[in-house]
């Protein structure tokens, strides 16, 4: 769980990886890899997009919140 707010799942078949946020019926994709610049040979670079990523999916109230430190956002 991402900020206690988004599950994010990771695939990984042949070779080819990737990041989500699943849903009942859904999932929403978060980036696909390997690219030149998203490896699994640098996972903080990788866990730093994913990161940016789901920020922007997490509403901005929420955001503050956490980084303010508020039990609430938790």
């Amino acid at each position: 769980m991402l900020y206690e707010f988004w599950e994010v799942e990771f695939i990984f078949e042949q070779g080819v990886f990737g990041f989500g946020i699943p849903f009942r019926d859904t999932s929403a994709s978060l980036l696909v890899g390997p690219t030149d610049t998203l490896r699994l040979d640098d996972l903080k670079g990788l866990f730093r997009e994913v990161d940016e990523r789901v920020r922007l999916r997490i509403p901005d109230k929420y955001l503050v919140a956490r980084e303010a430190g508020d039990p609430r956002a938790s």
